[in-house]
């Protein structure tokens, strides 16, 4: 199967979920083919947009009921480097002339740290919530999809990593550190980090609130393309 890219040329997470899961599904669960990549297939027609205004509720026999997103926890933040690192290679195989261009967010060269060994570093030294890096992988694809030249490569993607997780805890965790000390973790400069900061709160209008259906959405979409079961509710 190839892969899917949209008419600007831009690799959507849902596109590389999508191809993951059926992948995975073939080589290890065929038995449960048809369930899977029908979930994984979903996100082409389920719509992302959503505003602080939504109403996260959902209905039930007892009528209405708060819909309360899982915790993130280790297995997801797993499945996080997996589909950044999947999406990385991904990415070098579609390149299009709208995502060669260059941003303020890529390197020069590609960064010798593997992206799973830079994810693991932020989540030890930022000590955000695990909820931050789902918020945090929604906001990289966010920006994706409004500029396709934001599209994860292996040339900044570390900056994206950093630079998303620090405004999910920003946005999210009641406690959170400075910026100079974010910089020191992600290994950039300070001045580097104010600017690529505001640059990623610009390209998003400033839109940082995660509905909890679609916090739920991108939860559950890696940790089927990663063949993890999702953490029960506590």
């Amino acid at each position: 199967m190839g892969l899917l890219v949209t008419n600007d040329g831009c690799l959507c997470l849902e596109d590389l979920l999508n191809i993951q899961s059926q992948t995975s599904v073939v080589q290890t669960r065929s038995h449960a083919k048809d369930s899977i990549v029908a979930d994984a297939s979903s996100m082409e027609d389920q719509k992302l947009e959503f505003s602080e205004d939504s109403a996260a509720k959902w209905m039930d026999a007892s009528g209405e009921v708060e819909l309360q997103p899982v915790e993130a926890g280790d297995q997801f933040i797993k499945g996080f480097g997996t589909v950044m690192a999947r999406w990385v290679e991904a990415t070098a195989n579609v390149r299009t002339d709208g995502a060669k261009r260059v941003t303020f967010f890529h390197s020069v060269r590609p960064p010798t740290l593997k992206v799973q060994d830079y994810l693991a570093r932020i989540r030890k030294y930022f000590l955000a919530s695990d909820e931050c890096y789902v918020m945090a992988l929604v906001y990289i694809d966010r920006v994706g999809k409004i500029d396709p030249a934001m599209t994860v490569c292996e040339l900044n993607v570390h900056r994206l990593l950093v630079i998303s997780a620090m405004l999910a805890a920003k946005f999210h965790d009641d406690v959170y550190y400075s910026n100079n000390y974010y910089a020191k973790v992600g290994g950039l400069s300070l001045k580097e980090v104010n600017a690529l900061e505001a640059k990623f709160l610009r390209m998003l209008d400033w839109k940082v609130f995660v509905a909890p259906e679609e916090y739920q959405l991108y939860h559950d979409l890696v940790c089927q393309a990663t063949l993890v079961e999702p953490e029960p509710e506590p």
